[in-house]
């Protein structure tokens, strides 16, 4: 007969829109968009739609950025919001929580501020590394473990550390950050 389900209407009618709001550093960072494409999937096989913002690394204006991008999604009524390597509290956080929007951080829990997050554990990563290469014979075992104001980079330095120290490694000459 032709029946098409109107989305919207039935968002209205359950005060849902049936989005997922989606905020990565940037676009080209195969580690957020391989996990984006999953994501999609997963919502679309259960009548959800994406929206993908980016704060293209901005990190100088990372704050204004990123608020600017959550109060789109606001904007827009979705019904949660996944933030990738956001490490810090930002204001408009604690309002997208009175208003029951559910948020989701991925690869670096928000400080301050109480979220369901998903984490590689970075800490045990570079541990294992660190092991496995000493395993194979290897002495001088050095590190680039990122900036150390960010939740990834501080935990993978804190497994090298404390993997070379146990095994009696350790140089801070093969340290970068």
């Amino acid at each position: 007969m032709g029946y098409e389900e109107n989305i919207i209407a039935k968002g209205l009618k359950n005060n849902k829109t049936l989005s997922i709001g989606v905020v990565i550093n940037v676009l080209t960072d195969v580690f957020a968009t391989s996990i984006v494409t999953e994501l999609e999937t997963h919502l679309e096989a259960n009548n959800y739609s994406l929206i993908l913002c980016d704060y293209q690394n901005d990190f100088v204006k990372l704050e204004q950025k990123l608020e600017q991008k959550l109060e789109f999604l606001r904007s827009r009524f979705v019904d949660g919001i996944v933030i990738f390597h956001l490490g810090q509290k930002l204001p408009i956080l604690e309002q997208l929580e009175k208003e029951g929007i559910p948020i989701v951080a991925v690869d670096s829990p928000i400080r301050d501020f109480l979220s369901d997050a998903v984490l590689v554990d970075n800490y045990q990563a570079s541990y294992d590394v660190v092991n496995k290469l000493f395993e194979l014979g290897h002495q001088k075992i050095g590190i680039i473990a990122g900036t150390q104001d960010r939740f990834i980079g501080r935990e993978r330095l804190n497994g090298y550390v404390d993997a070379t120290r146990k095994l009696g490694v350790y140089d801070p000459e093969l340290v970068e950050v």
